[in-house]
C-alpha cells in the first residue's frame, strides 16, 4: 500500500499516471492483434485459401498494429516516468525545505551522511516506486488479464490446461 503522504503527490499528477495508464491499456490491447493476425495467415494457409493480397493485408496490418501499440507504449513511458520525475522534485524540494527549518541542534542529533543518503538514495527508491513501478505493474496486469482473455476466446480447454501448471508452480516450488 501506497503511504498516505505519498497519494498527495501522486494526486499532484493525476491526470499524467491516468494518461499513462488509459495508454498501458491501450497498447496492451492492440499488442494482440498481431497474434490474431498471425492465426488468419495460418488458417488461410491450412485451408488453401491463402492470396497474395490477403498475406499482404495481414502483414500490413501486423507491422501497423505494433507500430502502434509501440507508440502508445512510448507515451506511457513518457507520461508515467515524466511525472515520477516531478514528483521526485516536488518530494527533494518539500524535503530541503524541511531541513532548512531544523534548528542546529537536529544536525547534531543525526549524521551528515544520513541525511544526504535520504536526500539521494531515497529519493530515487521512491522515484521507481512512482515511475517504472507503476508502469510496469499496470502494464503487467493489463498483459496478464488481455492474454488470459485472448486464449480462452481461441480456446478455453487449451487455456485450462495452460493455467493449471502456472497455479500449481507456488504450491511445488521450494520456499
Amino acid at each position: 500500500m501506497i503511504n498516505a503522504h505519498l497519494k498527495t503527490y501522486l494526486y499532484r499528477y493525476k491526470g499524467q499516471i491516468i494518461a499513462g495508464i488509459v495508454a498501458a491499456f491501450i497498447s496492451t490491447i492492440i499488442l494482440l492483434l498481431p497474434v490474431f493476425f498471425i492465426k488468419k495467415i495460418v488458417d488461410a494457409l491450412e485451408s488453401h485459401t491463402l492470396k497474395t493480397e490477403t498475406l499482404l493485408w495481414y502483414l500490413g496490418a501486423w507491422f501497423a498494429s505494433s507500430i502502434i501499440s509501440n507508440v502508445f507504449l512510448f507515451y506511457q513511458r513518457i507520461w508515467v516516468i515524466s511525472a515520477s520525475r516531478h514528483i521526485e522534485h516536488d518530494i527533494r524540494n518539500d524535503f530541503f525545505q524541511l531541513l532548512q527549518k531544523q534548528p542546529k541542534s537536529f544536525y547534531d542529533k543525526n549524521a551528515t551522511g544520513d541525511l544526504i543518503s535520504a536526500f539521494t538514495n531515497d529519493m530515487e527508491r521512491i522515484r521507481e516506486l512512482m515511475g517504472p513501478s507503476i508502469f510496469h505493474g499496470v502494464r503487467g496486469i493489463f498483459l496478464i488479464i488481455s492474454m488470459l482473455g485472448y486464449m480462452y476466446w481461441l480456446s478455453p480447454v487449451l487455456t485450462f490446461y495452460i493455467i493449471i501448471p502456472i497455479l500449481l508452480v507456488p504450491i511445488t516450488s521450494p520456499i
